[in-house]
C-alpha cells in the first residue's frame, strides 16, 4: 500500500481550475475537488451529488492534491503561488489561503476520487462513464458510451471546455478526418474523435504521465480505430497535415501553438481551441488573425469559450 502526502486548500469556486492546474504543473499525482455548487443538480444528469454543505462554512471549494512521499518537497504552498504567477501572469487567486497536509494511503485517495465522479451525458451523442461503473447499467443505447479512468490527468468530461470541444467535434468531424489532439491529457477528446468516425487519431502531450493515462483510457474502450499517443511538446516535429486539430489547454500555451497551425492544417481543416475564459477571447482572436486563421464560430458555456477557426484564404487556394 503506497503512502501519499495530501495537501488540502479551500479556495473560491472561481479559482478551482487555476489552483488545480497549478498543482498538476507542480507534479501532483492527482487532484480531487469538492465544491458546494456540485450539490446542485448537475446540468447534464438528473442526480444530486452528495456533498455535505456543512463542510463549507465559507461556501468555498476544497482541493486535495497528492504527492508521493519520496517526491514531496514540503514547499508546495510557496511553489503554487509562483506557478500561478508564471502561468497566468496577472491572474492571481483572489487571496492567500492556508494549506494543511497529512499522510494518506492510496485506498483513501481512490475512495475520494471515485466518490464524486458520476456518469456524464457530455453531448447529444456522447456519454462518459467512469471505469469503475462499467457494466452497471449506465450505458445508453444509440449513444457513444466512453469509459474513462480520469486518474492524474485532466479531462474527466465534467468541465465546460471539454463539453464545448466534444460538441465541436460532433459538428465538424467527418469519417475521412485525420485528427490531432494537442495536450491530450486523459485522452478523452482523442477517444471521442475515434469513436465518432475519424480516419486516424493522434494524441500528443508533453507529460509522460498523461500519455500513460491516455493509453490506459483508450484500452478501456472498444475503439473503432487505434489511437497513436506520443509524448511531444505541442506539434513539435509533426510534418503531416491534419483535417481537425483540437487543443483544450491553457491560454499561454494556446498562444504558443497558434503559429504552428497554418502549415499543419489541411485546406478545409478546422482548428478547435478551448480552455479559454471569455475575457481571453479577444487576445486569442488577434493571435489567430496574425497567422491568417479566421474564426468560423465561438461557442460559450458560462465563463468559458471555444473557438473554431480555419484558413483565412482557403477559398483562394482551391
Amino acid at each position: 500500500m503506497a503512502l501519499w502526502k495530501e495537501y488540502k486548500i479551500y479556495v473560491d469556486s472561481g479559482d478551482v481550475d487555476l489552483v488545480s492546474q497549478a498543482f498538476i504543473a507542480l507534479g501532483s499525482e492527482g487532484v480531487s475537488i469538492e465544491d458546494p455548487k456540485d450539490a446542485l443538480p448537475h446540468p447534464n444528469i438528473d442526480e444530486i451529488w452528495d456533498i455535505p454543505l456543512d463542510k463549507f462554512p465559507r461556501k468555498d471549494a476544497l482541493i486535495k492534491a497528492y504527492y508521493p512521499i519520496q517526491d514531496d518537497t514540503n514547499n508546495v504552498a510557496e511553489q503554487l503561488k509562483c506557478q500561478i504567477e508564471n502561468l497566468y501572469e496577472n491572474q492571481l487567486i483572489q487571496e492567500c489561503y492556508n494549506f494543511t497536509s497529512e499522510v494518506v494511503n492510496d485506498e483513501d485517495w481512490l475512495f475520494e476520487w471515485e466518490k464524486y465522479y458520476q456518469p456524464i451525458h457530455l453531448s447529444k451523442s456522447i456519454q462518459i462513464i467512469p471505469s469503475w461503473e462499467k457494466d452497471k447499467g449506465f450505458e445508453i443505447q444509440h449513444c457513444e458510451n466512453i469509459y474513462l479512468n480520469p486518474g492524474v490527468a485532466f479531462g474527466t468530461g465534467d468541465h465546460p471546455t471539454t463539453q464545448l470541444c466534444a460538441e465541436a467535434i460532433e459538428e465538424y468531424l467527418d469519417n475521412s478526418a485525420i485528427v490531432y489532439d494537442v495536450g491530450t491529457g486523459s485522452g478523452i477528446l482523442a477517444i471521442i474523435s475515434a469513436q465518432l468516425g475519424a480516419k486516424s487519431v493522434y494524441g500528443f502531450d508533453y507529460d509522460a504521465q498523461a500519455i500513460h493515462s491516455a493509453e490506459q483510457n483508450a484500452a478501456l474502450n472498444p475503439l473503432k480505430i487505434p489511437i497513436q499517443f506520443e509524448q511531444k511538446d505541442l506539434l513539435e516535429n509533426v510534418t503531416k497535415p491534419a483535417d481537425l486539430i483540437i487543443a483544450n489547454i491553457l491560454e499561454p500555451i494556446i498562444l504558443r501553438l497558434i503559429p504552428m497551425i497554418p502549415p499543419l492544417l489541411n485546406l478545409d481543416g478546422v482548428f478547435i481551441i478551448s480552455g479559454i475564459l471569455n475575457e481571453q477571447v479577444p487576445h486569442i482572436k488577434r493571435k489567430l488573425a496574425e497567422h491568417q486563421l479566421i474564426i468560423k464560430a465561438i461557442k460559450n458555456k458560462g465563463e468559458w469559450a471555444a473557438i473554431i477557426a480555419t484558413h483565412k484564404n482557403k477559398e483562394d487556394k482551391k
